[in-house]
């Protein structure tokens, strides 16, 4: 008997067609002629479907995805490589993805690869590639391996501006220890335990864990929430991600419509976002909202948004569904919101440095006069102050009094 499956479309009797998978087999007698067939059809619909919603998916994410051979080639990409490399997805098949990262970098890439053919798991793994333009990339790693394929399932988030943000930290950290380890100790103590408060905010361990059989369970391990609804906005498919954020689970949110379940509303004005279902459906086309979108879960709790929609097609180019993605950006936001009030925060404590270096400097002039020092630390004081345009200082001493000329007699006093 010989058998072979062939893919084809098949007809139904009302004309309907379906993806099948034909089986033919072969009789033949004992002296090897061929005496008769027997063939079967497969009706592979939900497989094929499986494989599209799949494949949205996998085209979809801002994350970099991919499946990779021990070989030390890429075996399969999806777009965001093209968007963050820069190069085409036929250039990154077609060398070594290890001339694509930091050479720097090559050493402990080995020894992570290495580790993943051994059949270990990889969590938080960070690299550094080279773009087309020559620019560099910092890429956090989650990842999976079938050793017995010799293939590597891999999911890897641009961490960049999150490094330059730490980077810049560190650089205002360091600055600000030199000047305090100059000038007095007291400082120094206070600066190194505030720079210890500032890594321990900063430190993030969000990272997305892969599974053993990435083809299973993407929708699953993705990291941002994956909506999916039918032609009508009514919801079919919610990840773990999703029914956390908006806190519906999937069997409640399942055929409603997807506004009921996805509340967005404009943070400035709290006025209702758009359904971007509807949106959607009738342009044909993907729309993304606005960034001042805030997500408003179940039981109240609101988060700021970032989100993509895209129509689902058949084969006609009927739109049958809407995918959504979105993505918490609380984080991000609270990273910005850190990195400026730090930044802030060393200012006052520079100008508060220049005011004592200042009074230090009229201290050790030969000969100066106490009157002179008294009246030039009135005048470095307010400049020290939080507000120093609108500061004003006075200092009495004995029955002397020295002041700013913009001394004014107020209520408010510190």
């Amino acid at each position: 008997v010989q058998t072979c499956a062939l893919p084809i479309w098949h007809a139904r009797r009302d004309g309907t067609v379906f993806p099948s998978l034909m089986h033919n087999s072969i009789l033949r007698d004992d002296a090897g002629n061929p005496v008769g067939m027997i063939g079967t059809l497969q009706d592979i619909t939900e497989r094929k479907q499986v494989e599209e919603e799949r494949d949205r998916i996998f085209n979809l994410s801002q994350d970099l995805i991919c499946i990779a051979g021990t070989d030390g080639f890429f075996k399969h990409l999806n777009p965001a490589w093209e968007q963050v490399l820069r190069y085409s997805t036929q250039e990154l098949l077609a060398r070594p993805f290890l001339d694509f990262i930091h050479p720097d970098d090559h050493h402990k890439n080995d020894a992570e690869v290495a580790k993943l053919a051994a059949g270990e798991k990889t969590i938080g793994f960070e690299n550094r590639y080279i773009c087309k333009d020559g620019s560099v990339r910092t890429v956090s790693w989650t990842a999976a391996s079938l050793p017995e394929l010799g293939q590597m399932y891999c999911i890897g988030r641009d961490i960049t501006k999150w490094k330059q943000a730490q980077d810049q930290l560190e650089s205002y950290r360091y600055h600000l220890e030199k000047m305090v380890k100059e000038r007095t100790a007291e400082l120094q103590e206070a600066n190194q335990q505030l720079r210890l408060e500032v890594a321990e905010r900063i430190r993030t361990e969000d990272r997305t864990r892969a599974s053993e059989k990435w083809l299973s369970t993407t929708i699953r391990s993705i990291g941002d929430g994956f909506i999916a609804t039918d032609a009508k906005g009514h919801i079919t498919l919610m990840n773990p991600v999703a029914q956390a954020l908006t806190g519906w689970s999937q069997e409640e949110a399942s055929g409603k419509p997807l506004k009921t379940v996805f509340n967005v509303v404009n943070e400035e004005t709290g006025k209702p976002a758009q359904d971007i279902a509807a949106q959607v459906i009738r342009a044909g086309m993907a729309f993304g909202l606005a960034d001042n979108s805030l997500l408003i879960a179940r039981d109240g709790t609101t988060r700021p948004i970032a989100d993509s929609g895209a129509p689902i097609m058949d084969e006609d180019g009927n739109v049958t569904g809407v995918v959504l993605v979105f993505q918490d950006v609380t984080k991000q936001r609270m990273a910005e919101e850190e990195l400026q009030h730090r930044t802030h925060d060393l200012g006052e404590r520079v100008k508060e440095l220049n005011c004592l270096y200042g009074i230090s400097a009229l201290v050790e002039t030969p000969d100066v006069l106490l009157e002179v020092i008294l009246q030039g630390a009135a005048d470095l004081i307010s400049a020290s102050w939080q507000y120093p345009a609108i500061t004003c200082a006075r200092i009495l001493f004995e029955d002397k009094e020295f002041k700013t000329d913009t001394w004014t007699e107020t209520d408010w006093k510190q």
